[in-house]
């Protein structure tokens, strides 16, 4: 995760944070899997403006986010699997 996200934002680090809302982990780490959060974020997008768009009336994610994030996961995978 962090070879991941310092290619994406060169010298960035990575946060812990909570999220108070449900997520999958919730039935997969009783099963015994190790389950984290992660996600990239635009430098155009402030963090709170950007998780205050989730579980709202529109929520919505900015196109530059979803792409760092998803290009991330597979990055993540690629890397993992080898």
């Amino acid at each position: 995760l962090a070879s991941v996200t310092d290619r994406a934002h060169d010298g960035a680090a990575l946060v812990p944070a909570m999220l108070a809302a449900w997520t999958d982990a919730s039935w997969l780490r009783p099963a015994g899997t190790t389950t984290y959060g992660f996600g990239l974020l635009s430098e155009k997008l402030p963090p709170d403006e950007y998780w205050a768009r989730f579980h709202g009336v529109d929520e919505r994610i900015d196109i530059e986010s979803l792409d760092l994030s998803a290009t991330g996961w597979y990055e993540v995978a690629r890397q993992f699997l080898g």
